[in-house]
């Protein structure tokens, strides 16, 4: 592959990410305007499986990705949204803080490596080769 060029994988991936993240739009926007489960049933369920999609894909690499640190950001959000579900009352807050670790939160944390771990860079290698 070229300097500079997209393999067909990535291109792939950053689309399914877009069409996640819009889906999601619809969600929180649907909650803000009332909307209840049937009015947002198509919204729902492309949000639930891109997201899906997107967590098989990151799990793909490696068994190791919930322990870095887009893994844990992940189950943040995850936690987050079963908030949601649990106090609906509150869901919408919920949601917009699931929202907000995976547009502040998650991009950060990708090149995190096993840093969550702890010890040196190479320490942290190390320990990423043993768990791929």
């Amino acid at each position: 592959m070229s300097r500079g060029s997209v393999s067909g994988s990535r291109l792939a991936q950053v689309g399914l990410r877009s069409i996640h993240i819009a889906a999601m739009g619809l969600v929180l926007g649907g909650i803000h305007l009332g909307g209840g489960f049937e009015r947002l049933r198509t919204a729902i369920l492309v949000t639930v499986l891109s997201g899906l999609v997107l967590a098989a894909v990151d799990l793909a690499k490696g068994p190791g990705f919930l322990l870095q640190g887009s893994g844990a950001a992940l189950l943040l959000k995850l936690a987050l949204l079963g908030l949601g579900n649990l106090f609906p009352a509150a869901r919408l807050q919920w949601y917009l803080a699931a929202t907000l670790v995976a547009a502040l939160l998650l991009p950060r944390m990708a090149g995190a490596g096993l840093a969550l771990l702890g010890g040196t860079e190479s320490e942290r290698s190390g320990r990423a080769v043993l768990l791929q």
